[in-house]
């Protein structure tokens, strides 16, 4: 089966599983469960579930910002591959030079995963907050340190979205924070967790999903 059919389907079995459970970390739990079921390799789960979380994850935030009164029509929620060339090629993007070439940069595009946008119906006003869309915070780090100081610079919020196990546990139930969660603290201005449990831990940056929202009603309103 093409890639790309494959993360439809995780990502239809995705919304089923939500109705019945809820918690949006329980559901893709439940669509890895089923996907082994069905005789899929853990590969072709790795493969497809990237691109899979990335739509799931645009469709869940546009969902909580269509809900809230002071966003709705005002903020949009677009993956990287949907946002206009004018965009990923300037303030999404940095200019920089080769050894030896004096005159014509190269653009190094950011491609973040996922904005959110402020918009005046067509026109799009601002470029509010940036985010990373990964089930897993491995190997994510290293482009993010540098994409992070670039865009905040441009008024900008850098953010995360995951279902990083390590992070939820900390936020959950805390004790000792690990590298990881240490630099993401230091790193993001929210790391938004798939899951509607309440937080305990790290919560300055550590949010469950469903806060995305408040956060945009909140940043919408600094210039």
């Amino acid at each position: 089966m093409a890639k790309g059919k494959q993360w439809q389907l995780i990502a239809d079995a995705f919304w089923r599983n939500l109705q019945d459970l809820g918690n949006p970390g329980q559901a893709w739990q439940a669509v890895h469960d089923w996907w082994l079921q069905q005789g899929y390799s853990e590969q072709s789960w790795k493969s497809a579930s990237g691109a899979a979380f990335e739509h799931i994850a645009q469709k869940y935030v546009q969902q909580l910002v269509d809900a809230n009164q002071q966003l709705k029509g005002q903020v949009t929620i677009k993956r990287w591959g949907e946002l206009e060339n004018w965009l990923k090629e300037g303030i999404l993007a940095e200019r920089v030079w080769q050894k030896g070439e004096l005159r014509q940069p190269v653009i190094a595009p950011s491609q973040v995963d996922m904005v959110a946008l402020q918009v005046d119906g067509e026109e799009i006003r601002r470029v509010i907050a940036a985010y990373s869309c990964k089930s897993s915070a491995a190997e994510r780090y290293q482009q993010d340190l540098f994409w992070a100081e670039r865009l905040r610079g441009r008024g900008i919020r850098f953010c995360f979205v995951t279902l990083d196990e390590i992070f939820l546990r900390y936020a959950l139930r805390g004790g000792e924070a690990s590298k990881g969660v240490r630099l993401a603290m230091a790193l993001y201005d929210r790391v938004y967790l798939f899951t509607t449990e309440e937080l305990h831990h790290g919560t300055a940056v550590f949010q469950p999903i469903n806060n995305i929202a408040d956060d945009l009603a909140k940043w919408l309103e600094v210039l």
